[in-house]
């Protein structure tokens, strides 16, 4: 049971550090959304092979959702609302399935499952403390995520975002996005995007598998670059990160 709670923990945990892009993650390494069918219904006999709970964590349904439980509490949900991606849909899904579903699924194990049922609010009160005052990088998400996609788009690495700073095309600013926007705009657009980029190539099939990865690899690539060319700017002093000139510039 310890683990079981601990496990939900880690997993409100990941959401509130990165945002939703820890539980798309979450969706693609385990299959999830095969519980769909083509219109986003769940399938009713797909979804029992995934309730088991185990000795040292809950199933991985009941997992994700609470983690679309917790996300509809928070201003990440509003994104997740208007996103037409499979992931986004069985996210929404994920209200359908009832407790009992989860305690007739594990018969051994349905009166410690009610028992965690019980303990769900403290857990949430616990993410609340541990990230009380920290900021959920929803807003600079919403001010960049538009901008960082088009880079996407057009094959560019978002490392430095030049946005409009005036009246004029030419009154621009030069922005850095942080890791937590280049992560959760880079799975936005690998779920939503992700055609449009390959039609914009030409010669590019878009029901091959291997030049969809091809794709999608170099997808990773770019938001990776972008993290690591932010990372080389900074340096640690006194256990702060502290901001630094380009390195290719003589310092004084």
């Amino acid at each position: 049971m310890t683990l079981w709670v601990e496990e939900i923990f880690c997993d409100l945990f990941g959401i509130m550090l990165i945002g939703p892009c820890y539980t798309y993650a979450f969706i693609e390494a385990y299959d999830l959304s095969v519980v769909l069918d083509s219109s986003g219904a769940i399938l009713d006999e797909m979804v029992p092979r995934l309730l088991q709970f185990y000795d040292t964590y809950p199933s991985f349904i009941f997992r994700l959702q609470q983690q679309s439980n917790f996300l509809r509490g928070l201003p990440w949900w509003a994104r997740i609302n208007q996103n037409p991606s499979r992931s986004a849909s069985l996210l929404k899904a994920m209200q359908g399935i009832s407790m009992e579903t989860h305690v007739e699924g594990n018969y051994t194990q349905g009166a410690n499952i009610r028992v965690l049922e019980a303990i769900l609010p403290d857990i949430r009160q616990a993410i609340g403390i541990a990230f009380n005052g920290v900021d959920d990088g929803f807003a600079e998400f919403s001010q960049l995520n538009s901008t960082v996609q088009d880079y996407l788009a057009n094959g560019v690495v978002p490392s430095t975002l030049n946005l409009p700073n005036g009246d004029k095309p030419e009154d621009t600013k030069a922005v850095t996005a942080s890791p937590l926007v280049l992560l959760n705009s880079g799975v936005e657009f690998y779920l939503t995007r992700i055609d449009e980029l390959m039609g914009s190539i030409k010669g590019q099939d878009l029901n091959s598998y291997q030049e969809r990865l091809h794709w999608i690899r170099r997808l990773e690539e770019w938001v990776a670059k972008a993290i690591e060319d932010q990372s080389l700017g900074m340096e640690e002093v006194d256990g702060d990160s502290v901001e630094v000139g380009d390195p290719a510039t003589p310092q004084a």
